[in-house]
């Protein structure tokens, strides 16, 4: 199958592309780090993420807009999935529901482009100061 190669400040992360299922899913795996997979599917002109794997973590979504992040198969946080377009940057937005204790801690992914410059910008929790 085919690589693709991302490089970052001072390393190189090689992707490889393992299997391209009936259903459109591809499979793709990191090559310098073994266990590290991807799961997604063609959406437009990208593609929409299904499965993240590392070891026994995985954090999966699905087309109802719902995730759940889980450890040996045991989901430990579950809640709502997001992704749009903002002021020309992808974001993506994971709103816990369960359990209690993870709801305040919103996970937001922001990426956007410039040229052949890629910025991502992860804020966990409360972005905006608390009133005072």
């Amino acid at each position: 199958m085919s690589n693709g190669i991302i490089e970052s400040v001072g390393r190189t992360i090689v992707w490889r592309i393992e299997d391209s299922g009936p259903d459109g899913k591809l499979r793709i795996a990191r090559e310098d780090t073994p266990g590290e997979t991807i799961e997604a599917c063609a959406s437009g002109d990208g593609l929409r993420i299904v499965r993240i794997g590392h070891g026994g973590l995985d954090l999966a979504s699905d087309k109802a807009g719902r995730f759940s992040l889980a450890m040996d198969g045991e989901t430990i946080v579950s809640g709502l999935a997001e992704m749009k377009q903002q002021d020309g940057a992808a974001v993506i937005a994971l709103s816990p529901t369960q359990p209690d204790w993870a709801v305040a801690r919103q996970v937001r992914l922001t990426c956007s482009r410039d040229g052949d410059r890629l910025t991502a910008t992860t804020t966990i929790g409360c972005s905006e100061p608390a009133p005072s």
